[in-house]
């Protein structure tokens, strides 16, 4: 996979999504400065992750689709389910944000649920895309 090209795609998905953010899903109150920080930080890390979900998408399909389709549902399932679960994280903790729920209360899920997901969905999108990358060489 293109390493370039996978980090311009991600970059030009994940600053949009972090610029409108709080534009989208505004804080229904105003949070402590730390609250602000704290959110802001996590904002900027699940755009991230949304753009590495595009990016995968958007690769994997113009590079290995042929071999995607040799591996059949099982295979397309699980490349749909990396990318839900890179992609959903921002929707998913915004929503979350300015539907009222207790900041302080997100804080914990969001550092030993959430970021935990995250690192699990990269582990798993590598072991994939490692696996696209040997079937590929047949």
């Amino acid at each position: 996979m293109n390493k370039a090209m996978f980090i311009i795609i991600t970059a030009l998905f994940a600053l949009p999504a972090f610029l409108l953010a709080r534009t989208i899903w505004p804080f229904p109150q105003t949070p402590t400065s730390g609250l602000i920080t704290f959110f802001t930080l996590t904002t900027a890390i699940e755009s991230i992750f949304t753009g590495i979900g595009i990016s995968f998408v958007f690769l994997v399909l113009t590079k290995y689709i042929t071999v995607l389709n040799k591996q059949g549902i099982l295979g397309w399932l699980s490349f749909v389910s990396i990318a839900w679960i890179l992609i959903s994280g921002y929707p998913h903790d915004n929503s979350h944000i300015a539907q009222g729920a207790e900041l302080h209360g997100l804080v914990p899920i969001e550092i030993f649920f959430h970021g935990t997901l995250a690192i699990a969905a990269l582990i798993v999108m590598k072991y994939f895309l490692k696996s696209l990358k040997s079937k590929n060489k047949f």
